[in-house]
């Protein structure tokens, strides 16, 4: 009995969280890779996309963090080391900033950012706040440095995975 109450249980909040998933307004997927390629092509030059606004650039993505954050927020930011801030928030502001931004399927930032050498979202969203992380401590963002360090620590965890494998 408690079995099967369980399970209905379970089964009506699968229903509901199933149900609660915001339905795209737009329910026609691309067919064909041409029309994949078109759909990106017009994501690069939209302001919005679903609604939220798509900084051009690493300004624009601060100034748009600044106004996303609470000043509380940005103090404990500010205060953590640059590692420690961007891998304590990469599953929290790092998904944000991935997924509101179009760095799955494109977007002006992500045009931006491929300009850069920053071509993988975690990469991306890594520099936009480690950006932000030097623009609250008043130093200089360097992207290239930015992007060398990211490889490296990429290069470094590989290793190390590799090494636990064995």
């Amino acid at each position: 009995m408690q079995r099967i109450l369980l399970l209905t249980i379970c089964s009506l909040c699968l229903s509901l969280i199933a149900g609660a998933q915001k339905k795209p307004s737009d329910p026609k997927m691309p067919k064909t890779q041409k029309e994949l390629g078109k759909e990106y092509l017009e994501r690069l030059k939209k302001e919005k996309l679903f609604g939220v606004y798509i900084p051009k650039d690493i300004d624009e993505a601060i100034v748009e963090l600044d106004k996303k954050t609470s000043p509380e927020s940005r103090i404990k930011f500010q205060a953590a080391g640059e590692f420690e801030a961007i891998a304590k928030l990469h599953y929290s502001l790092g998904r944000w900033i991935r997924y509101n931004w179009g760095f799955h399927g494109g977007s002006r930032l992500t045009l931006f950012l491929n300009s850069k050498g920053a071509y993988h979202p975690d990469e991306m969203s890594w520099m936009v706040m480690l950006s932000y992380h030097r623009h609250l401590n008043k130093r200089e963002r360097n992207l290239p440095e930015q992007l060398e360090m990211f490889k490296k620590l990429q290069e470094a965890k590989k290793k190390q995975e590799e090494a636990e494998r064995n």
